[in-house]
């Protein structure tokens, strides 16, 4: 199977509808005929021998072969307006075919490996987990070349913190949104971390209800913080 364009599908159920029209337009309005008749696979005629079916063909009355020959016209314009209705886009109700699902993807940053496993299986399925890092310098170093559609990391890592890196990241333009995964549950935490350009906090004794949801979150534009912070006291 193939995608078509919107444009192709909707100029080939255009056409298929027209021909239709004009197929149904010439159909006689009266196809019925006293001198013959079809039953099973026998043509009575008007004679004292039944002909087989193939040789009915050529006493059968012209009114009657003119609509079988409209009928298998219209049939085929048919096939073709059905065809064209099921390779519509998803605007009209059908999705086109082979489209693959493009899973959106992550960069890590912790400095516990455990931790960078656990959360790679929490993301599993739902993203794609590009690459990890253990510190802030190389979180710098990775968005650059691995151009992420989001980030989820850690506040506390040698060489650089997670707030300081994501201010960075920040102020160079990055386009991926930045989710922090932290153990600290303090207000003063949530606050710096907004203010360096998170789109969300997450807590890691929360990381299996609240991960997904939030990355899903930041990368529609929306903030999100785990309970028991309210995002109208962030600012």
């Amino acid at each position: 199977m193939f995608a078509q364009s919107p444009q192709a599908s909707d100029e080939s159920l255009a056409n298929g509808t027209r021909n239709l029209t004009r197929c149904l337009a010439r159909v006689p309005r009266h196809t019925a005929d006293t001198s013959a008749s079809v039953s099973g696979e026998r043509f009575a005629a008007d004679t004292p021998d039944a002909v087989t079916w193939r040789g009915a063909r050529s006493v059968w009355p012209p009114r009657l072969l003119r609509t079988l020959a409209i009928a298998t016209e219209l049939f085929q314009h048919l096939s073709k307006v059905t065809v064209a209705l099921a390779l519509r886009p998803a605007q009209y109700g059908a999705s086109p075919m082979n489209t693959a699902t493009k899973l959106a993807r992550v960069l890590l940053a912790d400095d516990h490996p455990e931790m960078v496993t656990q959360t790679a299986n929490v993301l599993a399925g739902d993203f794609e987990v590009v690459g990890s890092v253990a510190n802030g310098i190389d979180l710098l170093t990775a968005t650059a070349q691995l151009d992420p559609d989001a980030v989820v990391l850690d506040i506390t890592m040698p060489g650089k913190d997670g707030i300081e890196a994501a201010r960075q990241l920040t102020q160079s333009g990055c386009r991926a949104k930045l989710v922090f995964l932290t153990v600290h549950e303090d207000s003063d935490y949530v606050c710096a971390a907004l203010r360096a350009g998170g789109s969300a906090y997450v807590i890691k004794a929360r990381l299996a209800s609240d991960l997904v949801r939030a990355v899903h979150e930041a990368l529609e534009g929306h903030r999100f913080v785990s309970p028991p912070f309210a995002l109208g006291e962030q600012s």
